[in-house]
């Protein structure tokens, strides 16, 4: 199908319209418009924007679905999702948009916003486990602010970071989770190992890091020249 614009705004498509939208291929498509998202590729902007929208779980599937199946073209530079506390998908669709970049889909992604209250540390695994098999390479800044993300995910972050995962990011941001000493411990042993030498920000406020927890980060960053920002 040659379609360039696709706009669905004010029409009542279910949930089995969609995913029948979902298997389409459309290889052309710059614009596809529906009530609850734009996406957009052309020469001012290659953006999704989800935030505030009442997006669920059924919804992300159908939007990774998408991705994977080349409805949304490949080289989007921007996908962001800037505020998912006001929206109600969880572990589900982090896995089915997990899935869709091991498969290749947003290979040239530069700014990822994941902030919300239902990434967790299960999602937060399955996150990770597809940076460590190559997915967002390209990545420059990454938010996973207020996602109850606690030790075991930032385990699992620090783990794919050792492995050479999101070697390009520049900026982390991961305010108000419940990151403690232990979390803390595995991201110093990550920088160590060379993870995040070129980053130049990184936030973790309101979290619940100690003493302990910090004297772990400030000799992970011991031999770190790029960083101008650290907020704790």
């Amino acid at each position: 199908v040659r379609i360039k614009e696709l706009r669905f705004d004010g029409a009542a498509i279910g949930a089995l319209g969609m995913k029948e939208l979902a298997q389409a291929s459309f290889n052309n498509l710059k614009t596809l418009s529906l009530d609850k998202f734009e996406i957009r590729d052309d020469d001012s902007s290659s953006t999704l924007h989800v935030s505030n929208k009442s997006i669920n779980h059924v919804d992300m599937q159908i939007i990774c679905k998408m991705f994977s199946n080349g409805v949304v073209l490949k080289n989007l530079t921007e996908f962001r999702i800037s505020d998912i506390s006001s929206n109600t998908f969880g572990n589900e669709a982090m896995e089915a948009f997990a899935n869709a970049l091991s498969k290749g889909a947003l290979i040239n992604l530069e700014w990822l916003g994941l902030d919300g209250k239902t990434i967790g540390d299960k999602g937060m695994k399955t996150f990770a486990k597809a940076i460590s098999k190559g997915a967002l390479n390209n990545l420059q800044k990454l938010w996973l602010n207020g996602g109850e993300i606690g030790n075991e995910g930032m385990k699992a972050l620090a783990d794919a970071l050792s492995n050479g995962a999101l070697n390009k990011l520049n900026i982390l941001c991961m305010d108000c989770n419940t990151i403690g000493d232990e979390g803390m411990k595995a991201l110093a042993g990550a920088l160590t190992n060379g993870a995040l030498d070129n980053f130049k920000k990184l936030s973790l406020r309101y979290n619940k890091i100690g003493d302990e927890g910090a004297e772990f980060l400030m000799h992970g960053l011991k031999d770190n020249k790029a960083l101008k920002k650290l907020l704790l």
